[in-house]
């Protein structure tokens, strides 16, 4: 997990709701994961029922990539 938010933010020189505002105008579903959210998709490949997978890159970007493509 890595946060993006605040250090984009000092970057730019502005506030951080300024910059949660310019990311969740370029998010198609309009809005940034709730904690919850990210948790929950954390949860299976933590898992023991994930002991088969040996590598997963699970996107989520509130599809960005998926309107890109």
């Amino acid at each position: 997990m890595a946060e993006g938010m605040q250090a984009e933010a000092a970057v730019q020189g502005i506030a951080v709701d300024e910059a949660q505002a310019r990311a969740e105008a370029g998010i198609p579903l309009g809005c940034m994961a709730e904690p919850e959210e990210i948790a929950a998709a954390v949860v299976f490949p933590a898992s023991a029922k994930a002991s088969y997978v040996t590598g997963v890159t699970l996107t989520m970007d509130g599809a960005k990539v998926a309107v890109a493509v």
